[in-house]
């Protein structure tokens, strides 16, 4: 799959040796393919041979788009004091910063790209919105939201964070609005679908929000927490309208699958329960509790176990 990373075009100084410039063609190449593994050995070679600043940069976009955040880091850094396109560079480190929960350093390095290329990165606008409300700062959250959405009507990333901000201080009407306004922008996006059945749930629209859930799971069929959600809500909610015991046995294993720990073990143990399997209940969790070295994670296990021994049900308070 083509990795989702924002792939520069350099054009190589003059003076480059040429084993750098073919290293850095075929990287490229690499790259665009989707190959990150061979990517990052043809540009770390290539920053052998030319230690540049775009090498660096097409280096920490490859461990970009693998996940190796501090690698990524540090390389965007070694290009930022050789490289003229320092507004990119900003924003990948204030990306990274984000993605790490360094809120204040991540505001920081996002301005720093939006203030000298406003139009290029106009999405650093969205993460300083984001970062504010992560520190606390709606009024800072819903400027950035604002004027980012001001900018472009489409910014669909926009309206899913002032949704999310609207969410966070007790808005969630505000929230349906701004979520939905993203689906019509890409209704093919699972985290907006996602997003929505939060709210949904949160204004007691349960139907509603498991369609959403259900939608998610359609276009993402690795969105474990979507399948996870909607297998413990047709489990354990307490309106049997919403219980569904053989497709929360299905959503279960599908996010056990995905993520085999023990709040999806928990979750399909409920399902198994609703569905009456209690034997495949009490076998899920018993192999858990024989897995867990964690004595409070283990005594929290019991609880379920002691539960499905006696053929109980577990309902939510809501």
């Amino acid at each position: 799959m083509k990795p989702a990373v924002l792939i520069l075009a350099f054009a190589v100084a003059a003076c480059a040796p040429k084993a750098a410039v073919e290293l850095q063609k075929n990287g490229q190449n690499a790259l665009e393919s989707g190959n990150l593994t061979l990517a990052a050995e043809y540009f770390e070679k290539a920053v052998e041979k030319h230690d540049s600043g775009e090498n660096r940069t097409l280096l920490g976009d490859t461990y970009f788009g693998m996940k190796e955040y501090d690698k990524a880091f540090y390389e965007y850094s070694r290009a930022l004091s050789r490289n003229r396109n320092t507004a990119y560079l900003h924003y990948k480190r204030g990306e990274i910063l984000f993605i790490r929960g360094k809120y204040q350093d991540a505001i920081m390095e996002l301005d720093e790209a939006l203030t000298e290329k406003p139009k290029s990165f106009a999405h650093a606008g969205t993460l300083i919105g984001l970062a504010y409300m992560e520190t606390g700062d709606s009024k800072q959250a819903f400027f950035y939201l604002n004027k980012a959405i001001d900018a472009d009507k489409n910014n669909r990333d926009a309206y899913l964070g002032r949704a999310k901000a609207y969410l966070k201080t007790g808005s969630p009407e505000q929230a349906v609005v701004d979520v939905t306004q993203a689906i019509q922008i890409n209704p093919k996006n699972a985290e907006s679908y996602y997003l929505r059945a939060q709210i949904l749930f949160a204004v007691s629209k349960t139907g509603d929000g498991i369609k959403d859930l259900e939608t998610a799971m359609v276009l993402d069929h690795n969105m474990g927490k979507a399948f996870s959600q909607a297998a413990w809500i047709l489990a354990v909610n307490p309106d049997p309208y919403y219980r569904d015991g053989a497709k929360a046995v299905v959503y279960g294993r599908k996010a056990y699958t995905l993520n085999p720990d023990n709040e999806n073990a928990v979750r399909l143990a409920a399902a198994y329960a609703e569905n009456d399997q209690f034997e495949k209940a009490l076998s899920l969790i018993n192999e858990r509790i024989s897995e867990e070295k964690d004595l409070v994670e283990v005594d929290g296990l019991r609880v379920w176990k002691e539960m499905y021994e006696k053929g109980i049900k577990y309902r939510s308070d809501k």
